[in-house]
């Protein structure tokens, strides 16, 4: 009788021990407690672990180089979301291929010029003003209100003047000295102005060199096509927006701070 209970307790044993082999056999692990089989179970589970943490890593470098690189942090401007883009093929601007805008000074030329920046002067809530990086100032009678110019108005207001002067000597008489705003000093601004803007901007679209047969030589080819911010659709924000006379001899409180004041 003890005979027989041993030998089924030993066949037990030897089943046991048959599907803790079997067991092991499919898990691909050695549970024999040797060392190796330790590290190897614990490679095996943190594996996952370790390859979601490099991809999570390369990707957020990724995304920061390409952030830095096109989408840097820009400064906040209340006409962002009049923002957008279409290609324009620019005009040689020499020949046959120039455009409304060129040409000694006239009636005509003069309105289309006037046109480009006649709404250049914006009036912007107290919201927006809170969120400029350069302070303004607000309205006179009107609360709440602020003004602000777009730099690119700014630009063509400028470049206006650099063609008043330019053409001053066909079109007008005297001396355009006597005009503040065509003076050496003022035209010096402007054209530094639009040089920062310029390279500001900084247009990489490339121009090709092509064979100039009145020229006889390779030269650039200026009429191509650009990828350019809607000037139509920033000039409609302006009009919607326009401050239209402000009074600038008055000085008013600010809620958002001291008056912003130059000492030039």
């Amino acid at each position: 009788m003890k005979f027989l209970l041993a030998q089924g307790y030993q066949r037990v044993e030897q089943e046991q021990s048959s599907e803790k082999s079997s067991r092991t056999s499919l898990e691909g692990f050695d549970t024999s407690g040797s060392p190796i089989a330790s590290r190897r179970m614990i490679w095996y589970r943190w594996l996952p672990w370790v390859l979601v943490a490099i991809l999570t890593i390369t990707n957020c470098y990724a995304w920061m180089a390409t952030r830095s690189t096109h989408f840097p942090e820009s400064i906040f401007s209340p006409a962002t979301s009049a923002i957008k883009y279409k290609t324009v093929i620019f005009q040689a601007g020499i020949d046959s291929d120039t455009s409304p805008y060129q040409g000694k000074p006239s009636q005509e030329i003069d309105h289309e010029w006037e046109e480009l920046h006649k709404y250049g002067v914006s009036r912007i809530p107290m919201s927006d003003a809170a969120q400029l990086a350069n302070r303004t100032s607000p309205i006179p009678g009107d609360e709440g209100h602020y003004v602000v110019i777009l730099e690119v108005f700014h630009q063509l207001h400028c470049l206006q003047h650099v063609r008043r002067r330019l053409f001053w000597n066909e079109t007008e008489q005297g001396s355009p000295d006597e005009v503040e705003a065509l003076s050496m000093k003022h035209l010096d601004h402007c054209i530094d102005s639009i040089r920062q803007s310029l390279m500001c901007s900084a247009d990489v679209t490339p121009l090709p060199y092509v064979w100039w047969r009145k020229y006889d030589q390779l030269m650039p080819a200026t009429a191509v096509a650009h990828t350019c911010r809607d000037f139509e659709a920033i000039r409609d924000w302006a009009k919607e927006h326009r401050a239209g006379k402000v009074d600038k001899h008055t000085q008013v409180y600010d809620p958002l701070g001291d008056q912003v004041v130059y000492d030039v």
